[in-house]
C-alpha cells in the first residue's frame, strides 16, 4: 500500500514505497535530525527526503496536514 502526503496548502505527493504508518514514523524520528539522504546528500534538520511520484521530495513535517494510505490500484 502506498501513502499520500497532503500538505497544509493542499499540495499532494504519492509515496509508493511506504504506507502511512511508515511515513509518520520517519517524520517522527528523522524530522529533528541532521541525516543523509538516499542520494548521499546531507539533509538539513527539519527536512525529510521521500521518493515520490514526482521524484525525490524534501518535506518539513510541520507543513504536512495529514498522511493517508492509498490502495495500490489508485496509486
Amino acid at each position: 500500500m502506498a501513502a499520500e502526503i497532503v500538505f497544509s496548502g493542499g499540495e499532494r505527493v504519492l509515496v509508493p514505497s511506504n504506507n502511512a504508518d511508515q511515513v509518520m514514523a520517519r517524520m517522527t524520528t528523522e524530522g529533528s535530525l541532521d541525516h543523509q539522504a538516499m542520494g548521499g546528500a546531507r539533509v538539513r534538520p527539519g527536512f525529510i527526503d521521500f521518493e515520490s511520484d514526482r521524484g525525490t521530495v524534501y518535506i518539513r513535517p510541520d507543513q504536512v496536514a495529514y498522511v493517508c494510505d492509498v490502495p495500490e490500484a489508485l496509486g
